[in-house]
């Protein structure tokens, strides 16, 4: 989600060096040596699916142990009476697909999950799953939830219906609970995923904290939410193998630089294309077009803003067939974005979106080209 869609609390992460607690070495318990539970065929984790990192991103290239690549948290539209409306969101799901990303985070903060009902939330990993599993694509459930219970009974379903991963925000709280909360899903049986976003939880927290929910066993990984990206570099020097996201969309091109795996970003639903040329770039090492990219990008974040970037997210998703994504009350500010502005926020937006497809497109001929 956008950086600044809620107010950031609390002071910046970091200020430890990366070690590991106690020196003793991240892992599943009976994994291997990679920190992947399960077996391997052909170097590669059995049955996991794109978006397990791949050599230089790509989708059929899989590396051991790690999720990453461009996961969409993919928006859930409601309609009116704010129930989820299953064909739009299948038709979102399909679009999605087709572009190529590498996998989907489904009821996460873009895909409004705090406020779906527990069985809207099932409903739509069952939707989600099976697509996701046809395409060979990762899938990772959000079921952050205060009530600890509902959390788990989410991720249990979860399980049961094909996911890859849950995910979670923490309630607000302590550390503690933290590390409670976190023991609780991964008790679940599916690889988790921490969330530290702390303008949303209030829990601002240096790498000790952080390292300690990584040593949790069945903790797979982190999404980082925080203007502090020597976060990112410090957790992937002390704990390669874990999985690490970023999550402002903001922050995308530094994530990666600072050793992220991949990005969970909002505006990915609006520029698949484009998130992942600036991904597949910077795996290659050719950073200074991934910053170009990215420029172009950050640009067009940038007039957004003048309006609310989630109302002008809100509004170009209603232009392209998608009423509502949001239930209400919402959590920011509503904003009125004149019509004539959403008209050229969304043109600008599918014109740097088009080229990004065809610079990609255009590099897979040459590639495909030399190799004849």
């Amino acid at each position: 989600m956008s950086g600044r869609t809620r107010e950031r609390e609390g002071g910046q992460s970091g200020g430890q060096t990366g070690e590991k607690l106690d020196g003793r070495e991240g892992g599943h318990a009976g994994a291997c040596s990679c920190g992947q539970l399960g077996g391997h065929v052909d170097g590669k984790p059995d049955g996991q699916p794109a978006g397990w990192l791949g050599e230089a991103g790509r989708v059929a290239g899989r590396e051991c142990g790690r999720f990453g690549g461009i996961v969409v948290p993919i928006a859930t539209p409601c309609g009116e009476d704010e129930a989820l409306d299953e064909d739009l969101l299948g038709a979102l799901a399909d679009g999605l697909l087709k572009k190529g990303v590498h996998g989907m985070y489904i009821c996460g903060g873009t895909g409004d999950g705090a406020n779906m009902l527990p069985e809207e939330r099932r409903r739509a990993s069952e939707l989600l799953l099976p697509k996701l599993r046809r395409a060979g694509r990762a899938a990772i459930v959000h079921v952050g939830q205060a009530n600890l219970r509902t959390a788990v009974a989410l991720a249990e379903h979860a399980g049961a219906a094909g996911a890859n991963a849950v995910a979670a925000i923490p309630p607000r709280g302590t550390w503690g609970g933290a590390d409670e909360y976190y023991r609780a899903l991964a008790g679940a049986g599916l690889p988790t995923i921490v969330y530290y976003i702390p303008a949303a939880t209030g829990m601002a927290g240096d790498f000790r904290d952080i390292a300690a929910l990584l040593e949790i066993p069945g903790v797979e990984g982190i999404k980082v939410s925080d203007w502090n990206v020597f976060l990112i570099r410090q957790i992937k020097a002390a704990y390669p193998e874990r999985s690490v996201f970023s999550g402002y969309d903001e922050m995308l091109l530094h994530g990666l630089s600072c050793g992220a795996d991949g990005s969970i970003g909002t505006w990915a639903q609006i520029f698949p294309a484009l998130y992942l040329r600036v991904y597949s770039l910077a795996r290659a090492g050719r950073w200074s077009e991934a910053r170009a990219w990215f420029d172009k990008f950050a640009a067009f974040l940038a007039e957004g803003w003048r309006y609310g970037i989630l109302p002008v997210f809100e509004a170009i998703m209603a232009r392209r067939g998608f009423p509502r994504c949001f239930r209400r009350p919402l959590g920011w500010a509503p904003a009125e974005i004149p019509p004539a502005a959403a008209e050229a926020l969304d043109g600008a937006a599918a014109a740097l979106e088009a080229g990004a497809e065809a610079e990609a497109r255009a590099g897979a001929e040459a590639e495909a080209g030399a190799k004849a």
